[in-house]
């Protein structure tokens, strides 16, 4: 979607227990015009299922996985490419029928630090460069000062945020939810 331009978020912690937030929400207003929505939350008491839709103009893309952990699972998300509202492909990258030979040849992170080894020894550039890692810490910082001050936060920030600051003043910390 490319450069993000303002965000709008909403955090809580819901149970006094938790030290972290359990409930997510975030808006991103892309430079292109383009609209990005967010939302985690552990306030389930269903199995574990991620869900990612990405729409453009001339295809969606769903991918799910679940009910389990995706980042200790071998198994793969399931993807479908939809078009002109009537046409779906199966996009899966399905693995190996031998698990061991997948993970030998991409396995979690391998290609990328394969791609990282290869960018250092051969002074390439790489795909993700430290700026775009700052930039993605400057959106997260900015959906905490968003759900702070209730107002949408323009990028890029002016200057770093106080985290620990807003975390204690963060709505809604401690409180437990009616189930209801």
């Amino acid at each position: 979607m490319g450069e993000i331009e303002t965000v709008s978020g909403e955090i809580s912690i819901i149970r006094k227990e938790n030290e972290v937030e359990d409930q997510v929400a975030a808006i991103l207003r892309h430079v292109n015009g383009g609209i990005s929505i967010h939302h985690q939350t552990r306030m389930t008491h269903k199995p574990l299922n991620e869900y990612y839709l990405i729409d453009g103009t001339k295809a969606s893309l769903e991918i799910e996985f679940g009910p389990a952990w995706s980042f200790v699972s071998f198994e793969p998300f399931r993807m479908h490419l939809y078009e002109r509202g009537n046409r779906v492909t199966d996009v899966t990258r399905y693995n190996d029928f031998d698990i061991d030979a997948e993970v030998s040849r991409s396995g979690r992170y391998k290609k990328e630090l394969e791609h990282f080894c290869d960018c250092i020894l051969n002074d390439k550039t790489p795909l993700v460069t430290g700026e775009d890692g700052r930039k993605a810490i400057e959106a997260i910082n900015a959906v905490y000062l968003s759900s702070q001050t209730g107002q949408k936060i323009r990028l890029p920030l002016k200057e770093s945020p106080d985290l620990e600051v807003l975390f204690r003043r963060m709505p809604n910390r401690g409180v437990e939810a009616d189930p209801e």
